[in-house]
C-alpha cells in the first residue's frame, strides 16, 4: 500500500504506479485479470458502488450528526428494552457486535488477494473467533434457556475470553503492516486456541472463575479487566508508533474504538449486577467500539483502496476509447470471437452501448447462426491468407433492425492469431434505414389517428373520402366498406350545409392553413347531430391537394352550454330578487316605525273619544287604514324572509274554510265559487296568517282574471301522496304525502311568454292602480318556507290552476287545537314599566297605551340613558320593554348590560324582524317575548300582562 493504508498524494484522483501495484496481486494487471480476480473485483466494486458514495457523503457535516441520531436512538431504544427485559436487551446489544465482528471478517477475506498489506486482513480473521465466542458467550445467559445445568460464571468466561483475544488482536495487528500472513498457520493457531479455551470451560472445568454465586465478581475478574485495559494501552501505544502509516480519520477510529473498549471493561469492573446500569453502560461503549473499528476496517480502509484501483481501470478505458473515438467508421478489438472493445461509432451502428457489448460473443451482433458462421468461415480464412479478412453481412441492430455493413479484421499479432483481431464496420444501409424510420413513422401515425377521440379523414379534389379512421365510422354508424371512395356529401343532413362546407374548403390556401367550422351532420340512421369540423391542406403549394377533415360531435357540450346559460338566467333572476327582496325589506323597516306612530295614536285617540260620534269613527277609519297597510308592509317582509314566522302543526282545513267564507263576500256574483274540502287528520307544519294570504292572494288573481266575462273559482283541498315519478319532474318536491291546495279559474289564462315571470317580484300585467305584483312572490316566498312547492298550469282562453302542496307531518296531533277568537277585555296592571326607543313619536305611543292599561311608566329616548337609569334604580322597574334598532346600544345589548345589573329581570324587546335572535339566544341574555310593530294595544297589552305574570 506504498507503506501506508490508504494514503493517496498522487496527482488528481489516481495514486501512483508503484502505489497502484501493491492493490493488486504481484501476477495481475489492471487490464488483465483471470477469473478468480475478476470475481473478487467484482465483489470490491459492489462495494465502491455503495461506498463511494457514502464515503462523499460521510465527509459532510449532516452525514455525520445522521449518524450521532441514529446511534442515539439505537442506545435509547436499548435502554428502554432494558427496562422491560434486560435479557432481551443484552440479546440485541450482543447481536450486533457478532454480525459487526463477521462482517469485518467477510469483506476483508474476499478482499485478501488485493491486500499488499495485511493489517486489515488480520483484524478480520481475529474478529472471526471473536464473533464465535460472543456468540457462545449469547447463548449461554442465563434465561436463553440453552445450556441450562450451567450457572452465571459460565457467560462471564466467555466474555472474558472475548476480551483478551480482542486486546491481544488489536496489540498484535501493527506487526502486519509490512508482514504477509500465513493462512494456514493462522487458521490453525486461533483454532486451537480458541477450542482449548472452550474446553477448558465447558468440559474440563479449568478455567478460572469470574461470578461468585451469579452476582459478586472474583479476583479474577477484576485482575483481569484491568489487565485486558493494560492490554489495549499497549495496542495504543504500537499505533501510535505507526500513525504515519494510516490515513488520520483511519487511525482516529482505530484509537476511539480501543478507548472505548477500556471504558466498557472499566465499566465492567463497577459491575455488581448483571442487571445493574454499570453492566448496560458497557455493552453501550462494546457497541461503539465494534461500530468504530467495522468503520475503520471497511468503509474506510477497504473502499478507499478500492476506488483508487478502479479509477485508475476507468482512466485507462478512457484512454483507449478515445483514441477509438476519432475513427468515422466502428471499430473494435476481439479474441476469439469474444468482443473486447468498441468505440461510440460501433456502438452507434449496432445499438448497443459499450457494456452490453464488452464480454459478449460477436453472436450478439449477427440475425442468424447462418450469418455469424459464415463470417467466421470466409474473414478468418482470408486473414489467415492475406492478413486482413473482408465481408459484407449483415448485423442485427439492438432494436431488432438487420443493417448491412462491411466488416474488416486484422490481426493484433501477425504471428499469433490467438491474440485477437481488430476490425471495422461501416454501415452501408443509410438508405434502408431511412426506408424503415419512414415505415415506423407511418405506423406510428397510423396508431395516432386510430387511438383519437376525433372522427378523421382525408377528402380528394373530387370530395370523395380517400381515408378515414374508426372514430369517424362509428360517429357516423357507417362501416369500413361503405365510408371508402363515397362523396362526402352522404355526412350532412342536405345540400345547404354541404355548401357551406365546400365554401370552407375552397377558403383554405392563400395563407389560410385550416379553417373551423359548426354544421350538422347526418349518421347512417338519419339522426342529424352538431359537429365541429376542422379543415385543413395536406399540401397547400398544390392545387390538386387533399383536404384533412377532423371531426368532433358536439352535440353534448352545446347541450351544456344551454344548461350553463339557462342556469345563469336562473342565478341572475335569484341575485335580483335577492337585491329586490332586501331592498324592499329595508323600505318596510322604515315604515313600520311610520305606522307605529300612525295606528299608536289612532287608538290613544280613539280610546279618548266616545263610541259612536264622528270623530271616533274617522279614527276607527284612520286605524282600519293603518292595520291595511301594516298586512301590506307583512306581505312585503314575508317576501324578503325577514318576517319567518314560527311554524307549528296545524289542520289546514278550518283556515281555507274561514278563508273561503270571508271572499264570498267580496266576489261578484259573476264569479260562482266551488269548495272540494275533504276534512281529514293530516297536519302540517305552517302558520295559519300566511296559509290564508296564500289562499286570499291566489283568490283574488282569479277574480281578477274572470272580472271581465265572471267565471268559475274552484278551490279544492285533499291529500296526495307524490310518488318518484312525479317528484323527479318537480324539484321542489320529494316523495311522500302532501296536502293539495288547488285554485282554479275559468279566466283568460297565461300568456306561455310571460309565465316564467309571475313570480317575479313587481311584476304584474295589471293596471298600476290593481296591483303591486308581490301577490304571487310572496306567496312564493310563504310557500317554499313551508318547505313545500307551487305548480301553475295555464291555458290561453280556458283558465288556470295553481296547485300549492304542503308536506304533511306526522306524529303531531295530540295538544293540536283551532284557535278561536274570543273578544275580551284588555289585561290591566299597575307594575312599573320601563319603556326604551329612540323615535320620540313611538315612545310617546307606548307610554299612552300603557297608562291606559293602569301600569306606571317611565320612558327613555336613549338606551345609555335608560341603563344609567336601570343602575341608579335597579330594583323599582318589574319590567323592561327596548327596541331592538337604536343607536349607541341595540336592544340585545342593552338586555345583556341589564341581566348582568339585575338578573332575572323580564324584558320585551320591540322589533319588526322576529327572526333577528332566535327564542334560546333571548331567553339566555333575559328577553321573555318579543312585541311586534307597530305595536297595536291589544296584541302588547297580553304580552306585557303575560310576561308580568311568569315572572310570579
Amino acid at each position: 500500500m506504498d507503506t501506508k493504508i490508504n494514503r493517496h498524494r498522487g496527482q488528481g484522483d489516481f495514486p501512483e504506479k508503484s502505489s497502484m501495484k501493491k492493490f493488486l496481486p504481484s501476477h495481475t494487471h489492471p487490464n488483465r485479470l483471470d477469473s478468480s480476480e475478476t470475481g473478487q473485483l467484482k465483489f470490491a466494486q459492489k462495494a465502491l458502488s455503495c461506498g463511494e458514495n457514502d464515503m462523499e457523503s460521510e465527509s459532510s457535516g449532516v452525514r455525520r450528526l445522521e449518524i450521532i441520531i441514529f446511534g442515539t436512538l439505537t442506545l435509547f431504544g436499548l435502554y428502554l428494552i432494558s427496562l422491560y427485559n434486560y435479557l432481551l436487551m443484552h440479546s440485541i446489544g450482543e447481536a450486533f457486535i457478532v454480525i459487526i465482528a463477521f462482517g469485518i471478517f467477510i469483506v476483508t477475506w474476499n478482499s485478501r488477494k488485493l491486500m499488499d498489506n495485511h493489517y486489515p486482513l488480520f483484524i478480520g480473521l481475529s474478529y472471526l473467533f471473536i464473533a464465535i465466542v460472543e456468540m457462545m458467550h449469547t447463548l449461554t445467559c442465563r434465561g436463553m434457556g440453552i445450556f441450562n445445568r450451567y450457572d452465571a460464571d459460565l457467560p462471564a468466561q466467555l466474555w472474558i475470553t472475548a476480551r483478551y483475544m480482542q486486546s491481544f488482536s488489536l496489540l498484535i495487528a501493527p506487526l502486519f503492516l509490512d508482514r504477509r500472513i500465513r493462512l494456514n498457520l493462522f487458521f490453525g493457531a486461533y483454532a486451537s486456541a480458541t477450542c482449548l479455551i472452550l474446553l477448558s470451560i465447558f468440559l474440563w472445568d479449568v478455567f478460572p472463575s469470574c461470578l461468585i454465586q451469579g452476582v459478586t465478581l472474583t479476583p479474577f475478574r477484576k485482575i483481569s479487566e484491568y489487565i485486558i485495559c493494560l492490554i489495549f494501552l499497549g495496542s495504543i501505544v504500537f499505533l501510535y508508533q505507526k500513525r504515519k502509516e494510516f490515513e488520520t480519520d483511519v487511525y482516529r477510529l482505530l484509537i476511539g474504538s480501543i478507548v472505548l473498549s477500556i471504558a466498557a471493561e472499566l465499566a465492567f469492573t463497577f459491575d455488581i449486577s448483571e442487571h445493574g446500569f454499570s453492566n448496560l453502560v458497557g455493552h453501550y461503549f462494546t457497541i461503539i467500539s465494534f461500530y468504530l473499528i467495522y468503520k475503520a476496517m471497511i468503509e474506510t480502509s477497504l473502499q478507499r483502496p478500492y476506488g483508487l484501483l478502479f479509477r485508475k481501470l476507468k482512466k485507462s478505458e478512457t484512454s483507449l476509447r478515445s483514441i477509438f473515438k476519432v475513427a468515422p467508421t466502428g471499430i473494435g478489438v476481439a479474441r476469439d470471437r469474444l468482443i473486447q472493445e468498441v468505440n461510440e461509432q460501433f456502438c452507434k451502428i449496432t445499438g448497443y452501448s459499450r457494456d452490453e457489448l464488452v464480454g459478449q460473443t460477436a453472436r450478439i451482433l449477427y440475425p442468424t447462426d447462418e450469418d455469424y458462421e459464415l463470417v467466421g468461415k470466409v474473414k478468418y480464412r482470408q486473414v489467415e491468407e492475406k492478413g486482413i479478412g473482408t465481408v459484407e453481412t449483415r448485423f442485427k441492430r439492438k432494436d431488432g433492425a438487420i443493417i448491412n455493413v462491411l466488416l474488416s479484421s486484422t490481426p493484433l499479432d501477425p504471428t499469433d492469431l490467438s491474440v485477437g483481431v481488430t476490425f471495422t464496420a461501416l454501415d452501408i444501409t443509410e438508405r434502408k434505414q431511412a426506408e424503415e424510420a419512414l415505415r415506423k413513422s407511418e405506423v406510428l401515425m397510423q396508431r395516432i389517428f386510430e387511438a383519437s377521440p376525433f372522427g378523421i379523414c382525408l377528402i380528394g379534389k373530387d370530395r370523395r373520402i380517400k381515408w378515414y379512421n374508426k372514430t369517424l365510422t362509428r360517429m357516423f354508424g357507417y362501416s369500413s366498406g361503405e365510408v371508402y371512395g363515397a362523396n362526402a356529401r352522404m355526412l350532412h343532413p342536405n345540400d345547404e350545409e354541404f355548401k357551406r362546407i365546400e365554401e370552407a374548403i375552397s377558403s383554405l390556401g392563400s395563407g389560410k392553413k385550416a379553417h373551423d367550422i359548426e354544421t350538422s351532420c347526418v349518421r347512417r340512421d338519419g339522426s342529424v347531430f352538431d359537429c365541429h369540423i376542422r379543415y385543413a391542406l395536406i399540401n397547400p403549394e398544390s392545387e390538386e391537394s387533399d383536404v384533412l377533415a377532423i371531426a368532433e360531435d358536439v352535440t353534448e357540450r352545446k347541450k351544456a352550454e344551454e344548461e350553463k346559460i339557462r342556469l345563469e338566467k336562473e342565478l341572475r333572476r335569484a341575485q335580483k330578487m335577492e337585491a329586490i327582496g332586501t331592498l324592499a325589506g329595508g323600505i318596510a323597516h322604515d315604515f313600520n316605525n311610520i305606522l307605529a306612530a300612525i295606528i299608536g295614536i289612532s287608538e290613544l285617540a280613539q280610546m279618548e273619544t266616545p263610541e259612536g260620534s264622528l270623530l271616533h269613527t274617522h279614527l276607527g277609519q284612520v286605524l282600519a287604514a293603518g292595520l291595511r297597510a301594516r298586512d301590506l308592509v307583512k306581505q312585503i317582509l314575508a317576501f324578503s324572509r325577514q318576517n319567518s314566522e314560527q311554524l307549528i302543526p296545524m289542520s289546514i282545513h278550518p283556515v281555507v274554510k274561514e278563508g273561503l267564507k270571508l271572499l264570498r263576500s267580496s266576489l261578484p256574483t259573476t264569479i260562482k265559487i266551488n269548495r272540494y274540502i275533504k276534512k281529514g287528520p293530516e297536519l302540517i307544519l305552517g302558520d295559519p296568517t300566511q296559509i290564508h294570504q296564500i289562499l286570499m292572494n291566489l283568490c283574488t288573481n282569479a277574480e281578477h282574471a274572470m272580472r271581465e266575462k265572471g267565471g268559475t273559482l274552484d278551490v279544492k283541498l285533499e291529500r296526495v301522496d307524490i310518488d318518484e315519478a312525479m317528484a323527479a319532474l318537480h324539484q321542489h318536491l320529494q316523495p311522500g304525502p302532501y296536502m293539495r291546495l288547488e285554485v282554479s279559474d275559468t279566466g283568460k289564462g297565461i300568456d306561455p311568454e310571460v309565465k316564467d315571470r309571475i313570480f317575479d317580484p313587481y311584476f304584474t300585467t295589471k293596471e298600476s292602480w290593481e296591483g303591486t305584483g308581490l301577490g304571487l312572490a310572496v306567496v312564493q316566498g310563504i310557500v317554499q318556507t313551508h318547505g313545500g312547492a307551487i305548480i301553475v298550469e295555464s291555458e290561453v282562453g280556458k283558465g288556470t290552476t295553481f296547485g300549492v302542496y304542503f308536506p304533511i307531518i306526522e306524529g303531531e296531533k295530540e295538544g293540536v287545537q283551532e284557535q278561536e277568537k274570543v273578544e275580551r277585555a284588555l289585561p290591566t296592571g299597575n307594575e312599573r314599566i320601563l319603556f326604551i326607543d329612540d323615535e320620540e313619536m313611538l315612545v310617546e305611543v307606548g307610554k299612552g297605551i300603557l297608562e291606559q292599561l293602569g301600569y306606571d311608566v317611565t320612558v327613555r329616548t336613549s338606551s345609555l340613558e335608560a341603563l344609567e337609569l336601570f343602575k341608579a334604580k335597579s330594583g323599582y322597574f318589574d319590567l323592561v320593554i327596548t327596541d331592538m334598532s337604536m343607536p349607541n346600544m341595540t336592544g340585545e345589548h342593552l338586555s345583556r348590560e341589564l341581566m348582568k345589573i339585575r338578573p332575572g329581570t323580564p324584558i320585551i324587546l320591540c322589533t319588526g324582524f322576529s327572526h333577528v335572535i332566535s327564542k334560546e339566544k333571548a331567553r339566555a341574555i333575559g328577553i321573555r317575548s318579543f312585541a311586534m310593530k307597530p305595536l297595536i294595544s291589544k296584541d302588547l297589552a297580553q304580552t306585557v300582562r303575560r310576561v308580568l305574570d311568569e315572572k310570579r
